[in-house]
């Protein structure tokens, strides 16, 4: 009687194990990659919120300075420092200009942008880690940077300038 032999192929375990093993390095690669895509989409986030939030607080600032005037009655910036104390222009009572309540703005040691009036101080932002203003020449400069940081921990920092002509001076 005869035999016959099948001859059976199958994987050794020296090759199961060398497969397992490059899968594991494809795997391991696929996973760092996703995640600092996800760092890179927090700290993305983080710098939009805040370049977003100093867009609308510059706009607001930007929009009372532009009707003050030098010669209102409450117009104080010194050069360099973090507040600035203005009135706005509401009107004009025959050839005199009437003036506002003095409007402040400034910044605390624990940075956070302060708006005040009439005995009345509003938080328009935290996270502001320097905030300066300037006069040169019929212009406000401001200076405004914010510091965050992101949901890994790293610290985010939006710097932005603007340059405000003063209508009524």
């Amino acid at each position: 009687m005869s035999r016959t032999h099948r001859q059976q192929r199958a994987f050794t375990l020296i090759e199961v194990i060398v497969v397992a093993a490059i899968f594991s390095l494809a795997m391991l690669s696929v996973v760092q990659v996703l995640m600092a895509s996800q760092r890179n989409y927090n700290d993305y986030t983080v710098g939009t919120e805040l370049r977003d939030r100093a867009r609308a607080i510059l706009d607001r600032m930007e929009g009372e300075l532009r009707e003050t005037g030098v010669d209102c009655p409450d117009f104080t910036v010194v050069n360099g420092t973090s507040t600035v104390t203005f009135n706005q222009c509401t009107g004009f009572d025959g050839a005199d200009v009437t003036w506002g309540a003095p409007i402040a703005y400034s910044r605390t040691a624990q940075g956070t942008l302060m708006r005040s009036q009439n005995g009345t101080s509003r938080i328009l932002a935290n996270s502001v880690s320097s905030l300066s203003f300037g006069l040169e020449n019929g212009y406000i400069t401001i200076d405004i940077t914010f510091t965050k940081n992101s949901a890994n921990g790293r610290s985010i920092t939006q710097s932005f300038a603007s340059k405000v002509f003063l209508r009524n001076g």
